[in-house]
């Protein structure tokens, strides 16, 4: 049973709109691959939330009230270093902004599962350690 565990990439979900937490918990939870561990719906919660938690990857919606999800990005970047952050945006061209944040960058339009997989094997992720 242990093993099986770690299999799982471990995910918090920060969005200030619940519709899109509800949406992604469903996706990533019909597969194998994912566990998601907690929901925050803003980013100074989702900092309070990883430091307790300790998940592998972060998704995080770029535009929030309050701190961005660009901001924080960098945050995690400098305290929780060994967690991988994916940010979201309606927005498609936010990549070079969130490479340079340390974290990959998803269209919710493109969101699914397997997306995800994809976009942690991309530039961002280079320089973090591999989630799972």
């Amino acid at each position: 049973m242990a093993e099986k565990a770690s299999k799982f990439i471990t995910v918090l979900l920060v969005d200030d709109q619940p519709a899109f937490r509800q949406l992604a918990r469903r996706l990533l939870e019909r597969g194998e691959r994912f566990r998601v561990v907690g929901e925050a719906p803003s980013a100074e919660e989702a900092i309070r939330e990883a430091q307790a938690l300790q998940p592998d990857l972060v998704l995080m919606d770029v535009f929030m009230s309050g701190m961005n999800g660009i901001e924080a990005a960098k945050l995690f970047r400098h305290t929780l270093p060994n967690i991988v952050v994916v940010l979201v945006s309606a927005y498609d061209n936010l990549s070079e902004l969130a490479s340079e944040a340390g974290a990959a960058f998803m269209s919710k339009r493109e969101f699914s599962a397997a997306a995800l997989l994809s976009s942690l094997n991309g530039p961002a992720s280079q320089d973090r350690p591999a989630a799972g």
